[in-house]
């Protein structure tokens, strides 16, 4: 006689062990079919738990997305608008009237006196002697009143004719602006708009326009020698700014950029 005693049984197991008993002893055949019937009957699945929604995290999530949005509003509108209105120059630089006085012919030059930047110079001034290759001299005289702005040969230095030998400034030049824009940007642009000018160092100061003029002047274009029937477009022109108060000249002949805002003007 054998006996047997199952332990630690859970009450699916119970249930299962029971049924096969109740069946045997009632004289019923037990099959397979019958143990699994009795085994998926008995099982028992755990109820999912709904998840419960973070609310501080979702009122986050929203909030970025309305900041997200707002953002690139605002980009694409201040990029609509900047193409819409405002005008910025190429490349531009400080300016003022200035005379170049060249050689006469070709000459050694000899200054009459040893000059320096700023230093001022009268009209009719004898600046320098040129020297002549035949032996015969000529005296070179300012033809304006104003300051030395750039020495360009040495003493007894040998010039060709036409080639520069000192730049002067003219007395109360006063400096402007000179910038460079896009023709296509022609339509947008007026006498007397007022434009923002940065310097190299970072100094903003404002000027007013005072002329438009083409990429290169018309008389310039008639008195070349041979016509280039291959010639671009004109696709720049240049403004011309006056400061709204007088520039110290060490601005002068440096980098500059503009911008105008026509939308107000």
């Amino acid at each position: 006689l054998l006996g047997a005693r199952f332990h630690d049984l859970e009450d699916n197991q119970i249930s299962i062990l029971n049924n096969i008993i109740s069946s045997y002893i009632n004289g019923d055949i037990i099959t397979q079919e019958d143990i699994l019937y009795a085994a998926t009957r008995n099982i028992t699945y755990q109820k999912k738990e709904p998840k419960s929604v973070d609310r501080k995290k979702a009122d986050i999530i929203l909030i970025l997305i309305y900041l997200t949005v707002f953002f690139v509003f605002i980009f694409l509108a201040f990029t609509a608008y900047y193409r819409t209105y405002v005008v910025k120059s190429i490349n531009g630089y400080i300016d003022a009237n200035m005379t170049v006085v060249r050689a006469p012919y070709l000459s050694y030059i000899h200054f009459t006196k040893p000059y320096e930047l700023n230093q001022s110079i009268d009209k009719n001034e004898t600046i320098a002697i040129a020297r002549f290759v035949d032996g015969s001299m000529q005296p070179i005289l300012s033809p304006v009143d104003g300051t030395v702005f750039k020495i360009n040969v040495l003493e007894n230095e040998f010039r060709d004719t036409g080639e520069p030998i000192i730049t002067i400034l003219h007395k109360d030049a006063q400096l402007y602006v000179k910038a460079r824009v896009s023709h296509l940007l022609f339509k947008k642009l007026q006498i007397g708009q007022v434009a923002k000018i940065r310097t190299m160092n970072g100094e903003i100061f404002k000027a007013k326009v005072v002329n438009i003029m083409p990429a290169q002047e018309i008389d310039q274009d008639k008195v070349k020698v041979v016509q280039n029937i291959y010639n671009q477009a004109r696709s720049y022109d240049t403004v011309i700014l006056e400061p709204s108060k007088p520039l110290d000249k060490k601005f002068l002949n440096t980098t500059v950029s503009m911008t105008l805002d026509t939308f107000l003007q």
